[in-house]
């Protein structure tokens, strides 16, 4: 791996990236191929450049710190893109890069313009990232949009806020965050691909999808039970039905403190709880492990969890014992305690 005695690894170096993006997502993405060691040349607009340099104050010289929080490290040159010579002139960047990245509205002139099937044609080796709002297909992928407007669409704002309130933006714009992420995560694996078959690939990722992607557990959690969950602030009290780890944010005379407790703190009763719906006997097996006390019962005798259910003094309250299920396991057991 190649070393930047300043920088450190710089796993990149020797691919070139073409950034025709502008604004966060493509940026930012570009920005993440540059900390990786890549050579990165920023095209911007000849009356003005990125609108960003503008999205202040505050300001560093002449540019917003917008701007520069998603700019490091790369060239930057100025170039009319519906010009025919700026056209000519990018075309003559590609032709030695490894990488181009865009968010071209769609449906654009600039967009037709750098179609990617157009490129990929032209320039059968470059790998061509298009970030959109909505995506290539559906209903909307013709639509633009920003970060608010995917956080809405996505239901990241049906899950911020405190219960009962009004729908709430995150403080970070995950919309365009987690697009970019996306992106280079395909754009890295695409590089890995040409180095086999010597071909270039089409990467699309969007605000929107993104979204969806990273709802992750609460879209399970939908699936099975087909219900909606409640919005989870800071403050909120958590039902033993819906969440293991118990966690709040309070506030004193002098600051606010949050606390949060980790699997080793979940009780029986949400054991009991998942296994009367949708758990199973893996589900409780697994759950088991984690109890504060590693006992299926307070005047359990056997404190190995692989013995919940083998030797307990109070049978009644041992789930496991109650429903019937095996926890056996092949963990070596623990002499018996006095109680």
């Amino acid at each position: 791996m190649t070393e930047n005695p300043t920088t450190g690894p710089a796993p990149l170096a020797g691919v070139k990236v073409v950034d025709l993006s502008k604004i966060l997502a493509g940026p930012y993405a570009t920005m993440s191929f540059a900390d990786l060691g890549a050579d990165v040349t920023k095209v911007e607009h000849p009356e003005g450049g990125d609108p960003t340099r503008m999205w202040g104050p505050p300001f560093v010289g002449d540019d917003a710190t917008y701007y520069l929080a998603v700019n490091r490290g790369k060239k930057s040159v100025t170039l009319d893109l519906k010009s025919e010579e700026g056209q000519r002139i990018v075309h003559r960047m590609l032709e030695d890069a490894d990488v181009v990245v865009e968010n071209f509205k769609p449906g654009s002139g600039l967009q037709k313009i750098f179609d990617y099937r157009a490129l990929s044609e032209r320039h059968p080796h470059l790998v061509v990232l298009h970030i959109s709002a909505f995506g290539d297909e559906g209903p909307l992928s013709d639509q633009p949009g920003y970060d608010m407007v995917a956080q809405a669409a996505g239901g990241l704002m049906s899950l911020t806020g405190e219960p009962g309130g009004a729908p709430m933006k995150s403080g970070y714009a995950m919309g365009d965050l987690g697009a970019a992420l996306f992106g280079v995560i395909g754009v890295l694996a695409a590089l890995v691909e040409r180095g086999r078959t010597g071909r270039g690939q089409y990467v699309t990722t969007s605000l929107f999808e993104c979204q969806l992607a990273m709802h992750v557990n609460w879209a399970t959690n939908f699936f099975a039970t087909r219900h909606a969950r409640m919005r989870w602030g800071p403050h909120t009290r958590i039902s033993r039905r819906t969440r293991l780890i118990p966690r709040a944010t309070a506030t004193s005379s002098s600051r606010s403190a949050t606390t949060g407790c980790g699997t080793t703190c979940a009780r029986r009763w949400d054991v009991r709880s998942w296994r009367r719906t949708r758990g199973s006997c893996a589900t409780v097996t697994a759950s088991r492990t984690v109890t504060r006390s590693n006992r299926c019962s307070p005047k359990c005798s056997r404190r190995t969890p692989s013995n919940i259910g083998a030797a307990c003094s109070r049978r009644t309250q041992c789930p496991s014992r109650r429903s019937g299920i095996s926890t056996r396991s092949t963990a070596t057991r623990t002499p018996p305690r006095s109680a």
